[in-house]
């Protein structure tokens, strides 16, 4: 390659500047991808590189991702970007932060997209750096030029970043006098120096690329960190090539994947999420030795991260069950079990060829997505449906803020003589609601191309270099925007509970209700606990569990069947709280299915905590009576065992027939908490002791003792299943 790399680069000057004021006097008149770039390099640059030696990878340990106050203020300088890209709309942005700040929704800056690990493997950098390069000198779009440009930036800071690496680790190499450390100090200086140009060669320099790619990707930020690959698929060809040339011993690859799972850890990041097993297009088997490798590596390090996503399909070995099973079992809250039958039906249906949906892999949480080819923006936006109901039941006002919110038609629920009535107005606003969400978020889309562009990622991803356009600007194959939603059994068991008392058995009328929801149930308790008997979601009771199939479904067919105006994709709806079912129970008033004012919602897609008495077979048979082929950006069960339960091998085989029942009749995903619930109280009151304890939340795991209080209740309150 002939170029001056000058004319795309810059030597970093000082290390006491801040980013920021280099930015402003130096490139403050380049444009704002190119701004990016250069942000992305200096912070790179400008960090120390390090080696832990227990870590036996280089790394810079660097987490720059945002904080929940970061991603609070770009929100608000979207709503600034928004009134200055649409005039006119006003009316409709009023609405979303009105809608934010009385807990409607739930909005989130960017959103989880995964990079090509596999595109690193077979290219390496120096091939990206002279593709871009190549089409630079063609170019003559303006635009796709100064995306381009961008691109050389990243990829030169980055490739110059691993140089660091190599260079750093061989003095570590020069000084050390112990020979084992000198071993290995080669060892990541020599992987360093060829990763920087080249596809890696063994299974140590694959680890080692892996890490470094999870490094560049935090330095961006953006909701980029998420890890979405098929690393079993990924790592395995290196993995039998090293162990068929004697370069490397099973036991060897187990250590050196630990290491890669504790610069996870080291992170904090509680969405780098990894996807083993399933099956392709033909049904075939894709499991194989670092499947179990990777699991067995989770068991050691036990740790909240990476968290670990097995695809099931009916050929699954029975080797990868019996170790999936067995870190359930560990308490750590994964492997998350997927069925690549429905899973694969839900990405077809999100636009996404055969071929491509086979090869779906998680991130962030739960949410399905196909790596490198996918913008996927997965955490754009969740409604709260209980909160909806508690707008129909008080004349369109928040009755905890008194703010009000604009319905799309207004009645008096007091004349309602049927609940039939009451049900259809519900429906008619959850669509409107959602219509609102899907048009601004549509329009934001054109936000983030504008003001938040994404170089790293989009130069490790497929087809954007080659497109000279972001990921956020249809740069690879698939956008997805995602609409989500919380606090649907809350919804179902409350729309019972007022048909129960009101309409069927007349013991109560929605006058009386309202008083009692007003006054959070003070001087009503018995109201509230006639509310708490009625007919709950999640027994395996038609009528009941019939109410959440039919707006289920009309959530994810409405969603599914939404436009998106400014970009060639598709609207998709997951149905995963992650922490906002307690962050929106902390807005919503108290509800009719007996639920006390700014308290936890529901959980996913399982039933209120503590409600579903009836085990989990009938939970299981409760979802499965819903169409879960539209769920392209995934959903949750979440399943809470004793430890006792699993003492027994015949329980855990027990454990699989269940999960397997559970898909063969559509299910979509499960996930087990494997802990009782006198510990969880007692690591709540002497957190010094159980520093150690991880917990599934919802398609995330993490340690129990570090979570706020209250979603530390939430998850004492569900059920506990137990040997009876």
């Amino acid at each position: 390659m002939h170029m001056d790399v000058r004319d795309y680069f810059f030597e970093v000057k000082s290390n006491n500047r801040l980013i920021s004021r280099i930015i402003d006097k130096e490139y403050n008149s380049e444009s704002v991808i190119i701004k990016k770039a250069y942000t992305f390099a200096l912070k790179l640059l400008m960090q120390p590189v390090v080696f832990d030696d227990s870590l036996k990878v280089a790394t810079n340990k660097l987490h720059i991702t945002m904080s929940d106050t970061q991603c609070a203020e770009q929100l608000d300088r979207e709503i600034q970007y928004m009134h200055e890209e649409y005039p006119g709309r006003e009316q409709l942005f009023n609405d979303i932060s009105i809608a934010k700040e009385i807990g409607i929704i739930q909005r989130w800056s960017g959103g989880h997209t995964s990079a090509s690990i596999d595109l690193l493997f077979k290219e390496g950098f120096e091939n990206r750096i002279n593709t871009a390069y190549k089409l630079l000198q063609n170019e003559k779009d303006d635009k796709r030029k100064e995306f381009l440009r961008a691109e050389l930036i990243v990829l030169l800071a980055a490739q110059k970043q691993i140089i660091r690496y190599s260079d750093e680790t061989l003095k570590l190499y020069q000084k050390s006098k112990d020979e084992y450390a000198k071993i290995q100090y080669l060892k990541v200086a020599d992987a360093c120096k060829n990763i920087a140009y080249n596809p890696p060669a063994d299974f140590f320099e694959a680890i080692q690329l892996i890490a470094v790619t999870h490094d560049f990707c935090s330095v961006e930020g953006n909701g980029a960190t998420s890890q979405g690959m098929r690393i079993d698929q990924s790592l395995n060809p290196f993995y039998v090539s090293d162990i068929e040339a004697g370069r490397i011993t099973r036991e060897e690859a187990l250590d050196i994947v630990c290491s890669l799972w504790r610069i996870f850890e080291s992170y904090g990041e509680r969405c780098t999420n990894l996807t083993i097993g399933g099956c392709d297009q033909y049904g075939n088997d894709c499991s194989n030795e670092m499947t179990i490798i990777c699991m067995e590596a989770s068991m050691k390090v036990k740790a909240d991260v990476p968290l670990i996503t097995l695809r099931v399909h009916p050929k699954l070995d029975d080797r990868v069950w019996n170790t999936a099973l067995k870190l359930v079992k560990s308490g750590q809250g994964f492997p998350a079990f997927y069925n690549d039958n429905v899973a694969v039906k839900a990405k077809i249906n999100s636009g996404v060829s055969l071929e491509d949906a086979y090869d779906y892999s998680t991130l962030g949480c739960v949410e399905i997505t196909i790596g490198g080819r996918e913008f996927s923006n997965t955490e754009e936006a969740r409604i709260n449906w209980l909160k909806i109901l508690e707008l129909l039941l008080f004349n369109g006002k928040c009755a905890l803020t008194g703010k009000e919110w604009h319905l799309k038609e207004n009645h008096v629920v007091e004349e309602f003589t049927t609940f039939d009535e009451l049900y259809e107005w519900f429906k008619e606003e959850l669509k409107y609601t959602i219509d609102r969400v899907g048009e601004y978020i549509d329009m934001a889309s054109v936000i983030y191309t504008q003001h938040w562009p994404v170089p790293f990622l989009s130069s490790i991803t497929i087809g954007c270099i080659e497109n000279a356009s972001d990921i956020t600007e249809n740069g690879t194959k698939y956008y997805n925007l995602s609409i989500n939603c919380v606090g649907m059994a809350n919804t179902v068991d409350a729309l019972e509970a007022v048909e129960e008392l009101v309409y069927i058995k007349k013991t109560t009328t929605i006058e009386e209700i309202k008083k009692a929801l007003a006054a959070n149930f003070e001087g009503y308790e018995w109201l509230r606990q006639e509310m708490l008997q009625c007919h709950k979601y999640g027994n395996d009771i038609d009528h009941v569990d019939n109410k959440m199939k039919d707006l289920m479904e009309l959530f994810s067919s409405h969603v599914h069947n939404m436009h998106i105006v400014n970009r060639n994709g598709k609207f998709q709806c997951g149905f995963y709280s992650v922490m906002h079912h307690t962050l929106l129970g902390m807005k919503t008033a108290a509800s009719c299915d007996g639920r006390y004012a700014r308290t936890s919602l529901s959980n996913s897609l399982s039933p209120v905590q503590g409600m579903d008495k009836n085990g989990p077979t009938s939970v299981m048979n409760s979802i499965n009576k819903i169409s879960m082929d539209y769920m392209g950006n995934g959903g949750v069960l979440d399943m809470k065992f004793t430890p006792q339960f699993l003492e027994k091998q015949n329980h855990l085989i027990a454990l699989r027939y269940l999960i397997e029942t559970y898909f063969d009749e559509g299910g979509l995903e499960v996930q087990f908490n494997v802990v009782s619930k006198d510990t969880l109280i007692k690591a709540q009151k002497e957190p010094e002791k159980y520093g150690s304890l991880v917990v599934r939340v919802s398609g995330y795991s993490a340690y129990f003792v570090k979570m706020d209080k209250e979603l530390q209740d939430e998850i004492i309150m569900r059920t506990e299943n137990k040997v009876v």
